[in-house]
């Protein structure tokens, strides 16, 4: 994953502050599941109107910024879970 410099996360920290701060007020799950997918969608889209819709930046976003996120998740998330699982109820053999 891509770390931004500081500056640069200053400027979208308050809009992901007021996304998540709305998909907090839903208890629903697949709700904020919904919401987070059309969040994710739309700013694509709308760079992508504005930049063009070009073969090359939909497989930049597809397959690398999506795909790099995924994998990140994953890495700094999920696998520590895991890993406490397994200490907690012990490995599968």
């Amino acid at each position: 994953m891509p770390y931004i410099e500081s500056e640069r996360r200053k400027v979208y920290d308050p809009a992901i502050n007021l996304i998540v701060d709305e998909m907090l007020i839903a208890d629903d799950d697949d709700q904020v599941k919904g919401e987070l997918n059309y969040c994710i969608y739309k700013i694509i889209l709308k760079y992508m109107g504005m930049r063009g819709h070009k073969y090359f930046r939909l497989q930049d976003f597809i397959f690398g910024v999506l795909g790099a996120c995924q994998n990140e998740l994953a890495r700094r998330l999920l696998n520590p879970y895991e890993e406490k699982k397994i200490m907690d109820n012990g490995d599968v053999k």
